[in-house]
């Protein structure tokens, strides 16, 4: 076998990379663009990276051309050992220049996405997160007023659980009359949480 048929090999095996590399950039940007509308950075939802990979299938399901796009650029590359000596060395130079547009065009395709996930949500009053009653453990902690206050609040059903991840949960209230407001989002430990009920239908606390 040629020194240049091992580089194809070689050129060959470094697709599953550059293709699990795609996915995982298109759902990280997904997460990031998603959770920022909560106001959340991704370091403090913490989500596992297997999460990113799944995300990334999301979105190229919803723009079934962009997988098209890259097995168009892939079939290409790999025959570009027929082309003539000149039209291999143009494909060279400008390969690297697609990959990067192709992964930049994904990202921005993962904040549309996580922008119409987001206003669907919001449109309907965040119909994919339950509604929770969360009783807190007594303690100093909570014996100040306005600390009081939330512990009182969140035993009312009003907020919604986002998620609960890495030793928190992170609960947000749903202005359902002030349909533009962005969600707050609480992060309560949950050594700190007595009980916790997940209502099987949402409440309206408007």
């Amino acid at each position: 076998m040629s020194q240049q048929d091992n580089l194809r090999w070689w050129e060959w095996l470094s697709l599953p990379a550059l293709t699990t590399g795609l996915i995982y950039v298109t759902g990280w940007g997904y997460a990031y663009n998603y959770f920022e509308y909560f106001n959340l950075g991704l370091l403090s939802v913490n989500i596992p990276g297997q999460y990113f990979i799944m995300y990334g299938f999301g979105v190229l399901r919803e723009h079934g051309w962009l997988p098209v796009a890259y097995l168009v650029i892939v079939a290409v590359w790999w025959a570009s050992g027929k082309y003539t000596q000149s039209l291999q060395s143009i494909i060279a130079i400008l390969m690297p220049i697609v990959i990067l547009l192709l992964f930049v065009g994904a990202y921005q395709l993962a904040s549309e996405s996580a922008k119409e996930d987001f206003l669907a949500q919001r449109d309907s009053h965040y119909a994919a997160y339950p509604s929770a009653k969360i009783w807190l453990k007594s303690g100093k902690e909570t014996e100040q007023t306005k600390l009081q206050a939330i512990a009182d609040s969140l035993s009312s059903g009003c907020y919604r659980l986002l998620l609960e991840n890495q030793g928190k949960a992170l609960l947000f209230y749903s202005h359902e009359d002030m349909h533009d407001v962005q969600p707050t989002v609480l992060h309560i430990p949950t050594g700190q949480i007595r009980a916790m009920q997940i209502l099987s239908q949402r409440k309206n606390c408007s």
